[in-house]
């Protein structure tokens, strides 16, 4: 249970964090840059699939760690 917990968290989770970090930090390295990025619809739209696949993972990480 713990390796299927430890498998979603790294197929689901772990790489749109490194995606975003490396990103940012590679391409953007001053926070106005940042900011300005992140102020754009195309960046607010990654946004909101960066945090509906994090609602997805700690729902699937409730669910089998309550109910299995």
């Amino acid at each position: 249970m713990y390796f299927f917990k430890f498998c979603v968290y790294f197929t689901y989770f772990k790489p749109f964090i490194l995606q975003y970090y490396v990103f940012y930090i590679r391409y953007y390295p001053s926070q106005l840059c940042i900011f300005l990025l992140f102020s754009t619809k195309y960046a607010l739209f990654r946004a909101k699939i960066l945090f509906r696949s994090f609602l997805f993972v700690i729902a699937y990480w409730f669910f089998f760690h309550e109910c299995v």
